[in-house]
């Protein structure tokens, strides 16, 4: 049986920690014995989802940190030296200490899943780290082909080592559904208020200030004898590099715009997939995305999309055919494309089923679980 181990930085319920957690729970357990391996120690918020992957057959393991981040290396080359592993696959922020660890415990394979830009933007030093620590990898997978073009022309890694896999989701747990009566009443939403949902959490990259903008100019334009509400499901991240407080200031510009009776902020929800069956259009104002889990589970659901045109977002809408693609950081755009949807029911529909079938046919977590096996495999048997 195959060792792999799957490093990320902290279990939770993001797009890429989602991600992972669904890759890990089916790849073959006949074949692979799986460990996950969390740099961030064990929190009360992740029980529950350690529990649940420890259930379906999957070792999860929290790295104990030395207090001085520089030995982390060292931590990560304990831990696979005790497991010996023959496959240490990494995922965008732990790409460093964890490379460095599995050179210096000699794991035969090293692979690496870039998931975004957030850490390459910008960044000589670590883009120079990126194709140093390259060199000692087996491969760089990315989750879109426009990625993939960046990791080679921006930070300049070498083409033949980096693929694509692009991400899947479980289509048969999103999927359309009638949870509108029960939702809507908790919500306290009316059955002829179109529903405008976000998913994701309140963070810069999210440019929830555009979408807000947004919201003031589709309340403008709206005719009177329609009602619609934008519901932004997420909890708002709190890092070093926020420093938090972004929740207060949308929630005061809501005000500015005289919207707050539009805008609906559910925080951190763990039944998506039923709130999204309860919504009629979802929206996502990115700045920058990889390959969106957010996007895809909501056309999963059969829900035509309105999202900017960033990152990989193009590989999964087709513009006026599933949802619409609009220019980032432009409100205007993004409320007249919203503008057409809340207007025209058979529109919503009809692009809302093109959605879910492209999902199901490109983007299923069979699929994609089953190009990370064959990867191992071939490597291996190389």
């Amino acid at each position: 049986m195959i060792s792999i181990v799957h490093v990320i930085d902290g279990l939770g319920w993001a797009g890429m920690e989602h991600m992972v957690a669904s890759l890990v729970r089916c790849i073959d357990k006949k074949r692979f014995k799986v460990t996950l391996l969390s740099e961030i120690p064990m929190r009360d918020s992740v029980v529950e989802q350690a529990a649940f992957l420890e259930k379906e057959g999957v070792r999860v393991r929290f790295l104990q940190k030395h207090h001085r981040k520089k030995f982390l290396a060292i931590e990560y080359a304990r831990f696979f030296n005790d497991l010996k592993p023959q496959v240490v696959h990494s995922h965008s922020g732990v790409w460093r200490d964890s490379c460095i660890g599995a050179v210096l415990a000699k794991v035969p394979l090293l692979f690496h899943t870039e998931h975004g830009r957030v850490f390459l933007d910008d960044n000589r030093r670590t883009r120079l780290t990126h194709r140093i620590l390259t060199q000692f990898r087996s491969g760089i997978i990315s989750v879109s082909d426009e990625l993939r073009q960046f990791l080679i022309e921006e930070v300049h890694l070498p083409v033949a080592k980096v693929i694509t896999i692009q991400n899947g989701i479980d289509t048969d747990k999103y999927m359309p559904g009638n949870y509108k009566s029960r939702l809507r009443d908790e919500l306290g939403i009316s059955p002829e208020t179109v529903i405008v949902m976000a998913v994701g959490r309140i963070n810069p990259v999210k440019d929830y200030e555009t979408l807000v903008h947004a919201v003031s100019l589709v309340k403008h334009f709206l005719p009177n004898n329609m009602e619609f509400k934008t519901v932004i499901v997420g909890p708002e991240t709190r890092d070093h590099l926020t420093g938090g407080g972004l929740l207060d200031r949308l929630r005061e510009l809501s005000r500015k715009f005289n919207v707050e009776k539009n805008l609906i902020f559910l925080g951190k929800r763990t039944d998506v997939q039923e709130l999204l069956r309860v919504a009629d259009i979802f929206v996502q104002t990115s700045l920058t995305e990889g390959l969106s889990m957010s996007i895809m589970e909501a056309m999963s659901t059969a829900l035509p999309t309105v999202v900017t045109d960033v990152g990989g977002n193009r590989e999964l809408v087709e513009h006026r055919v599933t949802g619409f693609l609009t220019h980032r950081k432009d409100p205007e755009s993004i409320a007249n494309a919203l503008l057409k949807l809340i207007e025209d029911d058979e529109m919503r529909v009809s692009m809302g089923k093109k959605a879910r079938n492209c999902i199901v046919e490109k983007f299923s977590l069979q699929a994609m679980t089953k190009k990370y096996e064959d990867l191992y495999m071939e490597s291996l048997r190389e």
